[in-house]
């Protein structure tokens, strides 16, 4: 709409513990025109352009933040910068080796996880979040994975 912003949100996104009262709290509390919980367990927002304009710049935020928790954390002492592009829905992962340790590939995770959650509050889902896994030293990909691959 012109004035306002309908995106769903997929189930993966929600616990089983999400009901439609805690819904409307949210839509409440928000000021979102409505939050709607659909059968299949994703939820529907209906929310000014303003409020998505704003929720995404939160979103942007977050994902920029769990990116440089990644990249400072101990649990992935390879990983030296993490870079996407715009929709981030293509991760590049540059690494202080030439192999993809078990802890970086799970790293992926995270990254297709921020990458569908971006796209879908953003009304765009993706089919496919692509993370590539480069040699920091020489530039080459080492290994690409890709959440389509997953079957979540």
């Amino acid at each position: 709409g012109l004035f306002n912003v309908e995106f769903t949100v997929p189930a993966q996104f929600f616990d089983e513990e999400t009901t439609q009262e805690s819904l409307d709290e949210t839509a409440k509390e928000k000021g979102f025109q409505s939050v709607t919980l659909n059968d299949d367990g994703s939820v529907t927002y209906v929310m000014t352009r303003t409020q998505h304009e704003e929720l995404m710049s939160a979103t942007r935020e977050q994902i920029d933040a769990g990116i440089t928790d990644i990249v400072e954390s101990e649990d992935y002492p390879s990983i030296t910068k993490i870079e996407s592009n715009d929709d981030y829905s293509v991760f590049k992962v540059y690494l202080s080796t030439e192999d993809v340790s078990l802890s970086d590939s799970l790293s992926a995770l995270l990254l297709y996880f921020y990458g569908g959650m971006y796209n879908s509050f953003d009304g765009t889902p993706v089919d496919d979040i692509t993370v590539s896994f480069i040699n920091g030293a020489t530039g080459a990909v080492i290994q690409e994975g890709h959440s389509k691959d997953t079957g979540g």
